[in-house]
């Protein structure tokens, strides 16, 4: 039985909003001093259509679209989002966070065992309603302790512990 898999869409950046070459500037004004953080995506990676045979009546569950980027480092500090659909995995600096991406039209807070909270609420922007999930470490072991990721925005926000810097996208 023919099976096909629709692969990431390169025009949809909901989910994974950068692409190769991007560059990501993000500000701190939260200490005495302001500060800019250039990151530059150098890698990109995307699942392309494809079509296979299957013999058994169990569809293939890994049939969803696969997309991450990853930017350079500066300072300790780098940004990976991967997205194997349905689930988000975030990694800043060494610090990793994975979830799923619940889209509530109320705001929801859970907690993933005693690992970190994740909030998922929404904004209305310019007459659309963009979804957002803020995620906080409940150990105290990482470095990047809380970031919230926005539907076509990416990373808008994240905290390091380390500085107490929290940095913001510049859009």
């Amino acid at each position: 039985m023919p099976r096909y898999c629709f692969g990431f869409d390169l025009q949809d950046h909901k989910d994974i909003t950068f692409r190769y070459n991007d560059t990501l500037t993000y500000y701190s004004d939260n200490l005495e001093t302001k500060d800019t953080l250039v990151l530059h995506v150098t890698g990109f990676y995307y699942s392309e259509p494809y079509e296979f045979y299957e013999i058994s009546i169990v569809p293939d569950f890994k049939c969803g679209p696969v997309a991450y980027y990853q930017t350079d480092e500066v300072n300790g500090i780098s940004i990976q989002e991967h997205w194997d659909d349905p689930r988000m995995e975030v990694t800043i600096g060494n610090d990793n966070y994975s979830f799923g991406f619940p889209r509530y039209y109320t705001t929801v807070t859970s907690v993933v065992g005693t690992d970190y909270a994740i909030t998922s609420s929404y904004v209305i922007v310019d007459q659309e309603k963009l979804f957002y999930w803020k995620l906080d470490d409940k150990t105290g072991t990482r470095r990047f302790d809380s970031f919230t990721k926005m539907e076509y925005r990416g990373i808008i926000e994240f905290h390091d512990k380390q500085t107490g810097r929290v940095w913001k996208l510049i859009d």
